[in-house]
């Protein structure tokens, strides 16, 4: 069924598509010719050049449908959605074991790595980072690589060889791509240092308006607005998430950040306030100290949405 709507729906876009490039090609013929044509004249040029934008539109629809189903593309979509992840695995390893090329076979084990991290499976996704022959990326993909493992590592919870990662790794950050300022927005969390951690997730926000990254962003700088004792900004954060997202983990990830505001909201309610601050109190966000009681509670709840957000080395 949903094959058939997609087929349908493709053909109303090339159809479509046809028809208005036609209308302007006639606008056009009839604008610049000295004698103008008649009326059956420009039906016939409607006609012709509509037939020609459809097929064109529709020559152009297959090849970004062949490059879909492009086995890469097809792995990460998989990963993404967490459906089969073993399928995603085998055919990341099919890709890269039957490449000739150093250099691609350099990539699609960072790819691989990707795919693990997405699926949460973090001891594979740094088995294959050790395997990669760093020499053969290159100088983009040298960036991801560190920034790989950086993420990975973050995502298991393991700030001690993020550090080190980091260490090695910051001549190549130097002018980091969105997703290793993303990275270094979840270092500066997972570090306590929420400040400079929403200054490297907005710059990331800013420099990649796709969805995945915009929710993965507004995930952790909601996160960092409650470690501050900001419900309304935390709330906020969640509401422009869920207008982005684009995968389950994301889904995942949202539905726990809600569960943590909804226990810092109960526990502004259940804060007695002295009698004389009552109406100065009323309405107000919670102070940083107040969130003390929940720090363990969160803790435990936050590091597995760390762990979810996404890899996007890829």
């Amino acid at each position: 069924m949903k094959r058939a709507l997609y087929i349908i729906k493709s053909v109303i876009i090339c159809v479509c598509t046809g028809i208005v490039l036609g209308f302007f090609v006639m606008l056009g013929v009839w604008a610049f010719s000295k004698d103008k044509p008649d009326a059956m004249k420009c039906l016939n040029i409607l006609r012709t050049a509509s037939a020609a934008g459809a097929v064109t539109a529709a020559a152009v629809k297959l090849i970004y449908s062949l490059i879909d189903l492009h086995p890469v593309n097809k792995a990460l979509k998989i990963a993404e959605q967490q459906d089969d992840p073993q399928k995603a695995y085998d055919l990341m390893e099919r890709k890269a074991e039957r490449t000739q090329s150093p250099s691609k076979k350099a990539a699609y084990m960072l790819i691989l790595s990707a795919v693990y991290t997405e699926t949460e499976n973090y001891t594979k996704a740094l088995e294959t980072l050790e395997k990669i022959d760093f020499s053969e990326l290159s100088p983009n993909l040298q960036q991801e690589y560190f920034n790989a493992f950086m993420y990975t590592y973050l995502q298991n919870g393991d700030l001690k060889n993020a550090e080190k990662v980091y260490s090695e790794a910051e001549p190549y950050f130097s002018r980091p791509a969105p997703s290793v300022l993303h990275t270094l927005g979840v270092f500066e969390y997972a570090k306590g240092n929420y400040g400079k951690a929403r200054s490297y997730l907005l710059q990331s926000r800013s420099a990649d308006g796709s969805d995945r990254n915009i929710c993965d962003c507004d995930l952790y700088l909601a996160l960092c607005s409650l470690k501050e004792g900001s419900l309304r900004d935390a709330k906020a954060l969640a509401d422009e998430a869920e207008s982005t997202l684009s995968t389950k983990c994301e889904e995942r990830n949202l539905t726990k950040l809600r569960a943590l505001i909804e226990k810092y909201e109960s526990m502004k309610e259940s804060k007695p306030a002295p009698e004389e601050d009552t109406a100065k109190t009323q309405g107000s966000e919670p102070q940083a100290e107040e969130a003390g009681p929940l720090q363990t509670e969160e803790n435990t709840e936050t590091e597995s949405i760390e762990q979810d957000t996404q890899e996007r080395t890829t």
